[in-house]
């Protein structure tokens, strides 16, 4: 039976696959990045140092979430309801009130935002702590775990799902954990 030896690709065109290939992994990774730096800001931005500030989730949020898609999906246990609200404002609606009633909230990274993504779409993993103080001072110890979805819009990466689970801390184990944290 005769053998055919398989033409060996142009180095031409080898080399245009190399640098499309690298052209991709470039861009991935500046996405991967992006959405990174993206999901840490975002849960800094539930920080709340004072009684006297006001948390206008609009102003701290409005840049992160697609306002407008009719596809959105956000859900955190932390609302008593457990509701899955599908527009970003009907979540606004349930946390703003509840974070201007908190006279603080302090958030910790314990394991950064890991990215995987393709195209348009990405998703986000992180674990956080945090610090709530209430009204009467009640301290609300929390680890959360936060997978987010993002989408690629003219405006840059927004979130359209969001589910946040979280686990109540003892302070001691709250302490323990932020130290961890290297903080």
């Amino acid at each position: 039976m005769e053998q055919r030896q398989a033409t060996p690709p142009s180095l031409t065109e080898d080399t245009a696959t190399t640098q499309r290939n690298m052209t991709m992994t470039t861009q991935q990774q500046n996405d991967d990045r992006t959405v990174a730096e993206l999901a840490r800001a975002w849960i800094l931005s539930w920080d709340k140092a004072t009684s006297d500030e006001t948390f206008v989730f609009e102003d701290k949020f409005g840049d992160f979430y697609d306002w407008e898609a009719q596809d959105v999906m956000l859900y955190d246990d932390a609302d008593p309801e457990h509701q899955l609200f599908r527009r970003v404002a009907d979540y606004q609606a349930a946390f703003e009130p509840t974070f201007n009633q908190l006279k603080r909230a302090e958030h910790w990274l314990a394991l950064e935002p890991e990215v995987v993504h393709s195209s348009d779409l990405a998703s986000s993993y992180l674990i956080f702590l945090a610090r709530l103080t209430t009204a009467d001072d009640t301290l609300v110890c929390l680890r959360c775990r936060t997978g987010m979805i993002w989408r690629r819009t003219s405006n840059g990466w927004r979130i359209v799902r969001d589910h946040t689970s979280s686990v109540a801390l003892t302070p001691e184990e709250m302490e323990a954990a932020v130290v961890a944290t290297g903080a």
